[in-house]
């Protein structure tokens, strides 16, 4: 089972609260939910290569991914993946979403 654009959310409500100890705890608590979701899994890993760097650059990459991961998933729930205007939708690009 895959984490919803629900789920991902909140994950970026309690980033964007710059309280990264909650963030770490909601974070952990959904990777442990959706284990088999590879994309959540390779944006959790990063995260925490955060918690050890702290590198600015990698919060916002970290921001950046999940928030591109739920707006894929909004279409994908939405569009149960077979669009009739694939090309005029805004993110049919992401085809298999390697992209993260």
């Amino acid at each position: 089972m895959i984490a919803s654009h629900f789920v991902i959310g909140d994950i970026l409500r309690s980033l964007d609260a710059d309280n990264l100890a909650e963030t770490e705890k909601i974070f952990n608590k959904f990777a442990k939910r959706y284990h088999k979701d590879r994309h959540l899994k390779k944006i959790h890993d990063e995260f925490e290569k955060y918690l050890m760097d702290k590198s600015r650059d990698e919060l916002k990459d970290v921001r950046k991914k999940l928030t591109d991961l739920r707006a894929y998933r909004r279409l994908e729930a939405s569009s149960r993946g077979m669009l009739a205007l694939k090309d005029r939708r805004h993110l049919t690009s992401f085809h298999d979403f390697d992209g993260i």
